[in-house]
């Protein structure tokens, strides 16, 4: 006989595929003891650690993802499973893959169950209520087991249809690599391809750039400008605003070279807010595609400034 209690379950397994974890069914007001005799009398059926469902919901691939994360607190679909939940071909639903934290416990012997050290700065979201990998970490986790012929198709077939942006990735790259991850490397030599990323002439990003700052709420900019606290060594910046001590940097270096640079640019960065001066960098694929991103950052830095 159904109670008050098994709906108020039945609504949270609605959400969850099926699926709901014995937190949510004592939070509901069960004890072990109902709960014990649901599951004796095959009302709710065992699917993982601590994780139940109800009998009548369907044996679905989802629900068995869903289960897997419940029942190790914090975790998220990851690698091919995440793809596949994104839809990134060529990835389908096969096994189940999840990442947690250091704290996770890895024990299964049907879910591939990993510990990220940087879990704290994965960046996560929902496909269906089941909480997953975002499309552009996917890749990078893909990256660590994939042959590059895989990857790159991937890379591909998520650009092409949006899934992904390539300003995204850009930015998972860039932590990545300063996490000192393993996948970074790899995914710059697909980038590099996939993007057709040979240097682009400095003349186009200036001209990006500049079309950009181009608005009568900028202050005049001076172009090439030596840097201010040493004006002698022939280093330049690509624009300098004084009156707001902004210094703004665009970037159409390949992705290998953007890598290999990077600490180089930290330090010039650091240089900068020593002396006062806050520095934006603009890839020219934001440039070109979000330049009104750039120019409402570019005037909220400013505001700051004034």
């Amino acid at each position: 006989m159904r109670t008050d209690l098994d709906r108020a379950v039945e609504a949270i397994a609605r959400n969850q595929h099926g699926a709901f974890h014995r937190d949510q069914a004592i939070g509901s007001g069960f004890n072990s003891g109902t709960i014990a005799w649901r599951l004796e009398k095959g009302f709710w059926l065992p699917l993982d650690r601590g994780v139940y469902a109800t009998a009548s919901s369907p044996p679905t691939w989802k629900r068995k993802v869903m289960a897997a994360t419940l029942a190790r607190a914090g975790s998220v679909a990851s690698g091919r499973t995440a793809a596949a939940l994104h839809g990134i071909p060529p990835f389908r639903r096969g096994r189940v893959e999840v990442t947690g934290p250091m704290t996770t416990n890895a024990r299964s012997q049907s879910i591939i169950v990993r510990r990220c050290r940087h879990f704290g700065h994965l960046e996560t979201t929902r496909v269906d209520g089941i909480p997953v990998m975002t499309p552009s970490e996917t890749m990078f986790d893909l990256a660590r087991r994939e042959p590059d012929r895989v990857l790159r198709r991937a890379v591909e077939e998520a650009i092409i249809t949006k899934t992904v942006t390539v300003d995204q990735l850009e930015m998972t790259c860039g932590r990545r690599f300063s996490e000192r991850c393993p996948s970074a490397k790899p995914m710059a030599r697909i980038l590099d391809d996939v993007c057709r990323g040979e240097p682009l002439p400095e003349s186009e990003i200036e001209s990006l750039l500049h079309g950009v700052l181009d608005h009568p709420d900028i202050p005049p900019v001076t172009r090439q400008a030596p840097f201010p606290w040493r004006k002698r060594d022939g280093c330049r910046v690509d624009v300098l605003i004084v009156v707001w001590r902004l210094i703004i940097e665009g970037d159409g270096r390949r992705w290998h070279a953007r890598l290999e640079s990077m600490e180089r640019d930290r330090a010039r960065d650091n240089e900068a807010t020593a002396h006062g001066y806050r520095v934006l960098r603009f890839s020219y694929w934001m440039l070109r595609d979000h330049p009104d991103e750039v120019l409402d950052l570019v005037l909220r830095v400013g505001r700051l400034a004034a």
